[in-house]
């Protein structure tokens, strides 16, 4: 019963941030100078925002409507789709590398368990990724004297591999990715029922595991907001169609409704992710449903 209470609870909250969201952003867009809502320019002018507001949510929801773009009058949506799925390819293959890196460190500060050595591995994986992306995806750029894939050509997906880890490690990825495992981590080796196994000899994987994929569950979805906004300056660098790329050229052309259709889409997948974090807790971890 407890666990059903916490679903409903988490599906209202989501539907609440969506709603708080999707206005914040219609209202920056729609009172932007010189800005406005491209689709009520041949509606009535003298309609208040909140009318504006809700024909737009309402096309949306109803006939998945957002519109057209500026420019060449074509349809939103197809265009949002195309960036988002090339863009989940480079965040895909940034989140493999920040979790391998991270993975790789805390397995060797394990193992050697000196101070010094791990203090002095946290600093070199602080100041490396501490670099800008802008400025490591420079060095590349000229050490590869090209985009690293043909213009006018569909991109493959190895053309998003050094794009994706230089996402994924690059501008304080890294080191957050590191910093919040080693937190969680050790939050979870002070659970009471951790220590009593390790006290009683008993293998911590089986009572570890569970608590693991919360993990990592957790730490993507705190770091996915990170890569998306990443995308825009790593695409806009190496070329690559996607959101970011997306983004930045709606915004740079002042197309609302390509800006108002990604913005929406991408804090419905951000919410719906950290929904789906919240479900996997409440599952796999009971306490939660007493909360």
């Amino acid at each position: 019963m407890r666990f059903f209470i916490t679903l409903i609870r988490e599906i209202a909250r989501s539907i609440f941030s969506l709603f708080i969201a999707s206005l914040c952003v219609f209202l920056l867009i729609y009172f932007s100078p010189g800005g406005g809502y491209d689709y009520y320019s041949a509606h009535s002018k003298n309609s208040s925002w909140n009318l504006h507001y809700f024909n737009w949510v309402k096309k949306i929801v109803v006939r998945h409507d957002f519109g057209k773009t500026k420019g060449g009058g074509e349809e939103v949506l197809p265009q949002i789709l195309y960036g988002i799925k090339n863009s989940i390819f480079l965040i895909s293959i940034a989140l493999l590398t920040s979790i391998l890196c991270t993975a790789i460190f805390l397995l060797l500060s394990n193992r050697f368990r000196q101070p010094f050595l791990s203090g002095i591995g946290k600093f070199i994986i602080y100041a490396f990724s501490g670099i800008p992306i802008f400025i490591f995806s420079y060095v590349i750029l000229k050490l590869s004297h090209t985009k690293l894939y043909p213009y006018g050509n569909e991109p493959e997906l190895f053309h998003y591999l050094v794009p994706g880890v230089i996402l994924g490690i690059f501008e304080g990825t890294l080191n957050e990715m590191v910093r919040h495992s080693k937190e969680e981590i050790i939050a979870i080796k002070r659970e009471p029922y951790i220590l009593m196994a390790i006290a009683k000899g008993a293998k911590v994987w089986k009572h570890l595991k569970y608590s693991l994929i919360i993990l990592i569950s957790r730490v993507i979805s705190s770091h996915l907001v990170i890569l998306i906004s990443g995308t825009v300056i790593v695409e806009q660098m190496f070329g690559l169609p996607g959101i970011g790329s997306l983004t930045w050229d709606s915004a740079k052309n002042r197309d609302t409704n390509l800006l108002l259709g990604i913005l929406i889409i991408v804090i419905s997948g951000v919410i719906l992710l950290n929904f789906t974090n919240k479900l996997i807790q409440v599952v796999l971890d009971p306490r939660l449903r007493k909360i």
